[in-house]
């Protein structure tokens, strides 16, 4: 990944969102070091909280908040960047935001959970011994999303919005 200008974080990126309402508008985590926001398209990068803490692994962006997933304490929730709300516990490795319904995230762990109302309340759709990394919605498709075992690479899909997940490679 290319490095952000001096003004930017600089180095240890974890994950990145971009603004569905403003495409200027990135959003960045850094390993241990908070969350930064670039209005710029990602020329430069200022800091915009610590409070979102240091194991944020998994950040996305709806048209109103801010979804951070933490390797150790859960899935937090923001509308400004600044004050966050847990709405989970447990580990997250992977968020996705359905694209054609924001209300629709999944998040991804030992299994994968959905929420319906924008990461205010999360409920398990496949309980599993595999750590998830990635998940990931079809823009096209709003009933198709993949999720890919963390450690073996495992291909999986959900063809019903995310209810149930088939292992396809």
């Amino acid at each position: 990944m290319a490095r952000p200008s001096s003004e930017g974080p600089g180095r240890d990126f974890r994950d990145l969102a971009s603004d569905p309402s403003n495409d200027r508008v990135l959003f960045a985590t850094l390993d241990s070091r908070g969350l930064y926001q670039s209005s710029n398209s990602g020329a430069s990068f200022r800091l915009l909280s610590v409070a979102v803490g240091p194991a944020i692994d998994a950040l996305a962006a709806t048209r109103n908040d801010l979804v951070a997933g933490d390797t150790s304490n859960g899935i937090y929730l923001s509308t400004n960047g600044r004050q966050w709300q847990r709405t989970a516990n447990g580990m997250v490795m992977g968020l996705a935001v359905l694209p054609s319904n924001p209300k629709d995230i999944l998040a991804a762990s030992w299994g994968i959970v959905i929420s319906s109302n924008g990461g205010l309340h999360w409920t398990t759709v496949l309980k599993s011994k595999i750590m998830f990394g990635s998940v990931a919605w079809a823009p096209s498709k709003p009933a198709l999303a993949y999720a890919i075992g963390y450690y073996d690479g495992a291909l999986w899909r959900s063809n019903n919005r995310g209810k149930t997940w088939t292992r396809i490679a």
